[in-house]
């Protein structure tokens, strides 16, 4: 995981090759349209600093304990910084905490990623 300080800024990928992928089985057809449901939103969304770019997704069939299931899979960019739990246990483990103005700008950093997703028409 990245090191979290004072100032950083969160960032999509690290190198234009960065990505993430989130894999989603769908075993019946309702979970299958809860998943494209995800990918329309997702791919509707506008980019926001505070948000991880999507970039696209496929479906496939897979093998699965015997049984053929959907597999949709979700192409974002990948953030190298880790989460909130990350930075703070990184300061826990230096025997530290994280400063009021570190708190702050994460809890600005998240109020603008919610109020931008809160904006959005459904």
């Amino acid at each position: 995981h990245g090191e979290s300080g004072e100032g950083d800024e969160p960032k999509e990928a690290a190198e234009p090759g960065d990505f993430a992928v989130k894999r989603l089985l769908c075993h019946d057809k309702e979970g299958l349209q809860n998943a494209q449901g995800e990918a329309k939103v997702l791919a509707k969304l506008p980019r926001h600093p505070n948000i991880v770019r999507y970039w696209g997704s496929s479906t496939r069939t897979v093998q699965r304990g015997g049984q053929t299931v959907t597999e949709v899979l979700l192409l974002t960019g990948l953030y190298h910084g880790g989460g909130l739990q990350d930075a703070i246990q990184a300061h826990r483990e230096d025997g530290g905490s994280l400063s009021e103005m570190q708190l702050l700008q994460l809890y600005q950093q998240i109020v603008a990623a919610v109020g931008h997703l809160h904006a959005q028409s459904p």
